[in-house]
């Protein structure tokens, strides 16, 4: 009866805490998958009409495909410990999405703000996020209607490759060897300042 009893002790102790680790552990993710029909028409200088039509059965057209993990631990009451791993692909083959991947490590902090760690999402694309009516999804999204920066720099440089490089660090999703700081808000105002010394092409 002894053994019984506290077997069921022991039992009991390890549920709860499963449990209460369980409220600071979140699960979630994104299936995306639909039919898309895209047609670009673009008039340059010349006068030149180009036009391109895609029409297509993919993943990922209203919102990246994506399974995440987050972690929470409480220090004291104003600090936490924020632990992320979100991992983007495509659904329709299984490929992975790397520019959609985040890995990181925060500390929380509701007086002093957050500093995050890792591979993080960029200031520019969380801004984005926020003012694109269409959440940065569909044919709408807004990088879809952005000013050609690679064409410009190609123009004032006449360097393809220099010209490739901004264009691709001009919207990035998310980037490595990151350290960014989130101030707490402010009567509504906050800020969020990012520096990496790896974020795309060694730069």
């Amino acid at each position: 009866k002894l053994f019984s009893i506290s077997a069921i002790t022991i039992c009991s102790a390890l549920f709860s805490a499963n449990a209460a680790i369980a409220q600071n552990v979140e699960l979630y993710g994104v299936i995306d998958y639909g039919y898309s029909y895209r047609f670009d028409r673009k008039i340059y200088k010349d006068n030149a009409n180009y036009a391109k039509t895609n029409s297509s059965i993919d993943s990922g057209i209203s919102d990246f495909n994506r399974i995440g993990l987050k972690a929470t631990e409480n220090l004291t009451n104003d600090l936490s410990v924020i632990v992320g791993l979100e991992r983007g692909f495509n659904l329709d083959n299984g490929v992975d999405r790397p520019e959609n991947n985040t890995s990181y490590i925060a500390l929380q902090s509701q007086k002093y703000g957050t500093i995050f760690g890792g591979r993080i999402n960029t200031p520019y694309y969380l801004l984005m996020l926020n003012l694109d009516p269409f959440q940065s999804g569909t044919a709408g999204e807004y990088n879809n209607i952005k000013r050609d920066i690679a064409a410009a720099v190609g123009l004032m440089l006449g360097d393809e490759n220099t010209a490739w490089q901004v264009d691709a660090m001009s919207d990035p999703i998310s980037i490595n060897n990151a350290i960014s700081y989130v101030s707490p808000s402010w009567s509504g105002f906050s800020f969020n300042a990012t520096f990496s010394n790896n974020a795309l092409f060694d730069d």
